[in-house]
């Protein structure tokens, strides 16, 4: 054995396992990158026209609480040409997701969030816009406590949400996409599917 091996012999041998300890001690970003950065918990599922419930715990500027509502597919339907039609990009496909919400008139729910899925479990997401997918774009409701001291359940004069009702949002897809299902979230993991 030269003297490079004999010097180094018992360092090579170590190299297996301290690369061993390193994954095991950077593993813990599993659950921050990955976890907290996707849907992964599904919390319940409903076929067309059936209620599911999704709930969630959130900390606000008045401390911990939570915010409940009901939610059920009604279709999931093309959006044909016409005056008011958006026209989609090329290679796509607009869809308008009618969806029925019951919720208490103190929830906050302006985080919301709905997006389809096709077959192969490409996520297709409402575009960002000033106001939930999931709320009445004239009463979406009461407002979230963002900071100490600002009250939880304001509502602005004339914002009031009533304890039903119907939104629309349109969605683009690839014009290839078969959608099976709707997404709708408070806030990464959890998520309820609604099954088309």
């Amino acid at each position: 054995m030269t003297s490079w091996w004999r010097t180094n012999l018992r360092w090579l041998l170590a190299l297996p396992v301290a690369a061993l300890i390193a994954g095991g001690l950077a593993s813990y970003h599993v659950r921050t990158m990955w976890w907290f950065e996707g849907l992964h918990h599904e919390v319940g599922s409903a076929p067309v026209g059936e209620y599911v419930s999704l709930s969630a715990d959130f900390r606000d500027g008045e401390g911990e609480t939570s915010r409940t509502l009901r939610v059920r597919l009604l279709s999931i339907d093309p959006v044909g040409a016409g005056p008011d039609a958006e026209l989609p990009l090329p290679g796509t496909t607009a869809y308008a997701v009618r969806l029925d919400f019951e919720a208490g008139a103190d929830q906050e729910l302006r985080v919301c969030q709905v997006a389809l899925i096709g077959a192969d479990k490409q996520r297709y997401a409402v575009p960002s816009q000033p106001y939930s997918p999931c709320l009445p774009q004239e009463h979406p409701g009461p407002e979230a406590s963002i900071v100490a001291g600002q009250p939880r359940g304001r509502v602005a004069p004339g914002e009031e949400r009533p304890a039903r009702w119907v939104v629309a949002p349109r969605v683009l897809t690839d014009v290839a996409a078969r959608i099976t299902a709707v997404r709708v979230w408070f806030a990464y993991p959890q998520y309820v599917e609604l099954r088309r």
